[in-house]
């Protein structure tokens, strides 16, 4: 996703996303908590919070 789907997201309140990595092919779900210009506040749902490229999430 791009940072301005990203924002379009979360302005229309949705706000879950799964985390997939660079490889494609992790899965881990979570919310986005704040797009900055190059990266993503991202709290997945065990309870770490990281920022993550945008491309590395798919809705």
């Amino acid at each position: 996703m791009t940072i301005e789907q990203l924002r379009e997201r979360t302005r229309s309140g949705h706000r879950r996303a799964t985390f997939v990595g660079m490889s494609g092919r992790a899965s881990r779900p979570g919310r986005i908590v704040r797009v900055y210009s190059s990266s993503v506040e991202f709290r997945f749902d065990d309870g770490e919070q990281s920022r993550v490229h945008p491309s590395d999430l798919r809705s």
